[in-house]
């Protein structure tokens, strides 16, 4: 009876867990365009910086620096993909701090060149 309760309460602190870090991941959507700093994401999820971090990259495996860059690249590829605007244009829209740190994060992520992103799918769509 007692084992029950315990993983009741375990799995109810595990779902506030969740839904706090949820309101950062929600936060990382809202304001991707802009500079994001850790106590913001920590302040969004009401928890604590240094417990924040913690649980994050306890349960993503990664930081949530390294979580906001991913999500900055996947907006950019999509970007890229289905619209026409400038590199810096998406640069800007995608919160990096200018074309060659777009350049060189979407390349490291994708092993191509926002350009060369861009032309591929152009030729094969």
């Amino acid at each position: 009876m007692l084992d029950k309760q315990f993983n009741y309460a375990a799995n109810d602190k595990n779902t506030t867990l969740l839904r706090c870090l949820a309101l950062s991941i929600d936060y990382m959507h809202q304001h991707i365009g802009e500079r994001i700093t850790i106590e913001e994401l920590a302040h969004a999820s009401m928890l604590s910086r240094s417990w924040y971090m913690k649980q994050f990259s306890q349960l993503f495996h990664c930081s949530p620096f390294r979580y906001l860059q991913k999500m900055r690249v996947r907006k950019a590829s999509d970007l890229l993909c289905t619209t026409d605007p400038s590199i810096s244009s998406v640069a800007q829209e995608c919160g990096f701090f200018d074309n060659s740190h777009l350049t060189s994060t979407f390349k490291s992520e994708t092993g191509k060149t926002p350009s060369d992103f861009r032309k591929e799918v152009i030729i094969n769509p």
